[in-house]
């Protein structure tokens, strides 16, 4: 006897079935499948805003009340008809002698990009329920429960190390062959006492499409300086011993640029700089400097050539 299947494909990322889910899942009961498969997508990176939980958690979510569902992971593929075949391989595996097959989404995008043999059936639940903002309530809340403590620590756990991508910038306003006669911007900020740093911050993935985009907005907000982009230069890179990462596993990378800006009528700080200066850069940056701006320094005076002595 050739049985009735019905498959739901979603990532159900979320801390209980929201609203549209239920309506989905009741919407596919309806239609009186001998079994409901449950396909859960499995992103390529674990523990993301949009994917926070694990494959296994969410399984143990969707038995407390469907119990009776089978469960299949599916990974994510950046080919839709790769990911197509995988999918079908999966319904195939788990029915291999069941023909009548339906798939069921609830949202175009599902339609679009599946490209296999099963017939999908689309469903536009009455209530739109989403669960990005279910996952921000949960985000940006504070739980005190031993369970809690459990799960953010099993998350952090499970986080590839990341290396985080900043920028510093030298701004010269004066530049030239021999170090005596150059001039360029520092900052003091309280944590770092009255050592000298250069103007600079991470980037924003959301604000920079680049480096160049990250060297122009940071020296704005730090220096009230509007630098000509055009003129921003890169000049090398290395992973920053930051206190604040030193016994993480996570680490700042540091992209370090220079530019030369002669007008500097509008400098100020601001942003988390609590001052700014020019200095002459051979003579006061010597010993007030920040240990890893020396390297900059030493970078910049690499890359450009620049001469000790007249």
């Amino acid at each position: 006897m050739n049985e009735s299947v019905g498959v739901i494909v979603g990532r159900f990322q979320c801390a209980e079935l929201t609203t549209g889910h239920k309506e989905l899942i009741e919407f596919v009961e309806k239609q009186k499948h001998n079994q409901i498969l449950i396909v859960l997508g499995i992103a390529g990176t674990p523990c993301t805003h949009n994917n926070p939980l694990h494959y296994t958690a969410r399984v143990a979510m969707m038995r407390e009340t469907h119990p009776q569902f089978i469960y299949m992971p599916l990974h994510d593929n950046p080919c839709d008809i790769i990911w197509s075949k995988q999918l079908d391989q999966i319904i195939e595996m788990a029915f291999p002698y069941t023909t009548n097959i339906t798939l069921y989404g609830s949202r175009d995008s599902f339609k679009k990009c599946y490209h296999g043999k099963f017939n999908v059936t689309e469903f536009q639940p009455k209530t739109y329920s989403d669960a990005t903002k279910e996952r921000e309530k949960y985000g940006s809340s504070v739980g005190f429960s031993k369970d809690y403590r459990h799960g953010v620590i099993y998350g952090a756990h499970q986080k590839f190390p990341t290396m985080y991508q900043t920028i510093d910038i030298l701004i010269f306003k004066k530049l030239s062959e021999y170090i005596v006669d150059c001039e360029v911007v520092v900052g003091t900020k309280k944590v770092y006492g009255d050592k000298y740093l250069f103007p600079g911050g991470f980037v924003d993935p959301f604000r920079d499409e680049n480096l160049i985009d990250t060297c122009y907005h940071e020296t704005l907000e730090e220096t009230n300086l509007s630098l000509n982009k055009d003129s921003i230069k890169y000049i090398g890179s290395f992973v920053v011993d930051d206190y604040r990462y030193k016994r993480e596993k996570d680490k700042i990378m540091t992209h370090v640029h220079y530019v030369v800006c002669s007008d500097m009528s509008t400098l100020s700080a601001g942003d988390d700089l609590d001052t700014v200066k020019v200095v002459n850069l051979c003579v006061e940056t010597d010993n007030n400097m920040h240990k890893s701006c020396k390297k900059m320094i030493d970078m910049v005076i690499k890359k450009l050539n620049l001469k000790y002595k007249l």
